[in-house]
């Protein structure tokens, strides 16, 4: 029972850190949590911006990074596993934060070393404290001058108190080891309904220094440091932490008597292969030992996190020299010391390969069609290296996805339906180039000569917010109008997402196709949300048709200097004036073929992808455009900076077709503005002009 004076004096003046009306802390706690008071409070009692997002995002380090840019955060919590696992996939993920606290577990020595070098002016504090006083009680600011190892959990804050008392709850000297006991204005009236818990925990002392208080008995061992922090030295009882949340082991004991199932259990904590702590069962059986019927019984009564992943079968306890179990001489759980629902072997190759992946990143072997990660001791926090070892199979996928199907067969079978799923809109040049099919789809619709491998760094960096869907547009028949163009991509598309609201990025002649797909697609009522388009004006001339009827037109001559270029392969300075001179009498049609004739016999080129896709470039280009009408959707013009874009005005036309426009600028060239070097930073500013997606509207 948490008085308000206990978050008032947790959030109110910068009792844990500086807070104020400038502050944005984007929430990482569950509402259950104890820290969530603080998140909330500390925002809404000091003027500050809180930001919730899904768990998706807060799981994803790409889409969390995304998120704290996009909302400019600069304060947030994390418990001490995550942080570590955040920290090991992405360092950058923190730049932007000027304050983080970290908790909920021992502190990492080496990863809070790994953060302080990469950021000298970042706060981090070690933020101790058990429930029943607040959240906190004692902060610990990690400085400059950190080199690792211990992290202290610092000394009481503002309206708080701290004590190391011996078993007499007398105060102990410093450096001498004793139990930690908090107190202040933080400290709860007790426990709800437990009053014989309350009088155990919450006491009375009358302290030798002559300061009677009343305070709370934490159960953590702890000795003063002459610096005046306390060290923390682990727990005085049988309770224990799994990734934040505190556990009485005795409480899942009792739990497992009380099946009927076993004569004697202990529970206890031991690290895995992957160094992580797991809760380990031992149990004498009463009879045939039923794992799976144990395990069932203690759903019933016992959260998840409380239920051992691993059991270790024994005929009788060892004992100490005076008859107590000895814990030291408890065998080391085997791999199949884990809970499997009678294994069955994979068999096709995926399975095999999703198997191979558990196995290895669980420590277990073997690993069956039927066992579930979590009951192999997965968790929440190890679906980021799922994840990343899946996407390198080939198989990006959501959370969300993951916890839906938890074993190897409902897994494999998911990925085979989602295989068949887009199969034919592969075949028929689309595919997935970047994200989880359970993320929103953006269809990236490429520029002549319509091939959507130049765009790989584009969508690799626009993090995980959406599917990106690459369009190839190089097997379009030449013969086809923009017209026909748009009915043979908007068929395509529709294979993918029946159903809006649909996205698109489109660059140049992919541009002009975004557009007429968006303006046929509202006119059938459907909705899309937003276009991009890159490197493109609403008006375009038809290039192959001479200025003044006896020259070419300069940005022809550009266009193919800088396609045959990147081949070294190089015009004849005649060129323009032989073509002119040949093809004046031929209709449009014969005087494109001839030009590319013309170029591969003056330049030696005789790669048939290349002249093929020169010539779709140069009909793409022929073919003049014209955007009509106005749209719903929000239009984002992205101008290359290095191309001479004047006359065109701001937003290249394009503020005459929506009245939601925006116009952002990007280093390179037409072409070169998405390659390695320029695509990430346009990534990065299209992130900032993308409009809020909703993530439940694929179809």
């Amino acid at each position: 029972m948490i008085e308000h004076r206990g978050i008032v004096s947790l959030v109110k003046d910068d009792s844990v850190m500086p807070l104020g009306p400038d502050d944005i802390l984007l929430s990482t706690a569950s509402p259950s949590f104890d820290v969530a008071p603080f998140e909330f409070w500390a925002m809404l009692l000091n003027g500050g911006l809180l930001v919730l997002c899904d768990h998706d995002t807060l799981l994803n380090a790409s889409l969390l990074k995304e998120e704290i840019r996009r909302r400019k955060v600069n304060k947030m919590w994390f418990t001490t596993s995550w942080f570590n696992q955040l920290l090991d996939r992405d360092i950058n993920l923190f730049q932007g934060l000027d304050t983080v606290i970290i908790g909920g577990e021992k502190l990492s020595g080496p990863h809070i070393y790994q953060l302080r070098k990469a950021y000298p002016h970042l706060i981090i504090l070690n933020g101790y404290g058990p429930t029943e006083n607040s959240t906190y009680s004692t902060t610990f600011s990690v400085g400059a001058a950190y080199q690792g190892g211990e992290v202290p959990v610092g000394r009481p804050f503002k309206y708080r108190t701290a004590y190391i008392l011996d078993d007499r709850q007398q105060l102990l000297p410093i450096g001498v080891t004793g139990e930690i006991y908090v107190g202040g204005a933080g400290l709860a009236r007790g426990y709800w309904n437990q009053p014989a818990l309350t009088e155990q925990r919450f006491i009375q002392v009358h302290l030798n220094n002559g300061v009677n208080a009343r305070v709370y008995k934490t159960g953590d061992r702890g000795r003063w440091l002459p610096d005046g922090n306390i060290e923390y030295l682990g727990r005085l009882d049988g309770q224990v932490k799994i990734r934040g949340h505190r556990i009485e082991a005795g409480e899942i004991e009792a739990a497992i008597q009380g099946s009927g199932l076993v004569r004697q259990t202990i529970v206890t904590v031991r690290l895995g292969k992957d160094s992580q702590p797991r809760l380990v069962g031992y149990v004498v059986p009463d009879g045939r030992f039923d794992r799976q019927a144990l395990r069932d019984h203690l759903r019933q009564c016992l959260p998840d996190y409380m239920i051992p992943v691993q059991w270790v079968e024994m005929t009788a306890f060892p004992l100490t020299g005076n008859g107590k179990t000895d814990l030291r001489r408890l065998p080391d759980p085997e791999d199949d010391a884990y809970i499997q629902d009678g294994y069955q072997a994979p068999q096709s190759d995926l399975e095999i390969r999703l198997a191979a992946t558990w196995e290895e990143l669980l420590g277990v072997t073997p690993i069956g069609l039927s066992d579930n990660f979590f009951s192999l001791g997965g968790h929440s926090l190890l679906l980021f290296p799922l994840a990343d070892r899946l996407r390198r199979l080939g198989y990006p996928l959501a959370f969300k996805t993951l916890l839906a199907h938890p074993t190897i067969a409902q897994l494999a079978a998911h990925l085979e339906r989602q295989e068949k799923k887009i199969a034919g809109a592969r075949q028929e040049g689309i595919r997935i180039m970047h994200g989880s099919e359970e993320a929103p789809p953006l269809f990236l619709l490429p520029g002549s000569p319509g091939f959507t491998e130049p765009y790989e760094v584009l969508a690799g960096n626009l993090g995980e917010r959406f599917c990106i869907y690459g369009v190839a547009l190089n097997e379009l028949p030449l013969s086809l109008d923009i017209r026909g163009a748009v009915d043979l991509v908007l068929e395509q598309i529709r294979q993918a997402q029946p159903n809006g609201p649909y996205r698109f990025i489109g660059h140049s002649f992919g541009a002009d196709i975004a557009f007429d797909l968006t303006r046929r697609l509202e006119d059938n009522g459907a909705c899309v949300d937003f276009v991009v388009l890159l490197d493109a004006s609403a008006r375009k001339p038809d290039l192959l048709e001479p200025g003044d009827g006896s020259i070419v037109d300069p940005r022809l001559s550009t266009l193919l200097h800088a396609l045959l270029a990147n081949h070294q392969c190089f015009l004849p300075p005649d060129w323009a004036e032989t073509w002119m001179r040949e093809t004046r009498e031929m209709t449009k049609e014969d005087r494109l073929s001839f030009l590319v004739y013309h170029i591969a016999s003056a330049t030696g080129l005789r790669d048939k992808r290349l002249l093929r896709a020169l010539h779709a470039r140069l009909v793409h280009s022929a073919m003049p455009y014209q955007a009509v009408g106005m749209a719903k959707a929000s239009l984002i013009v992205v101008r290359a900076e290095e191309e001479d874009w004047r006359g065109y005005g701001e937003f290249l036309g394009w503020q005459d077709h929506t009245r939601d426009v925006r116009a952002i600028s990007a280093p390179g060239n037409h072409s070169s503005l998405v390659d390695e070097a320029n695509g990430p930073l346009l990534a990065k500013r299209l992130a900032e002009h993308f409009p809020a997606a909703n993530r439940n509207t694929k179809s």
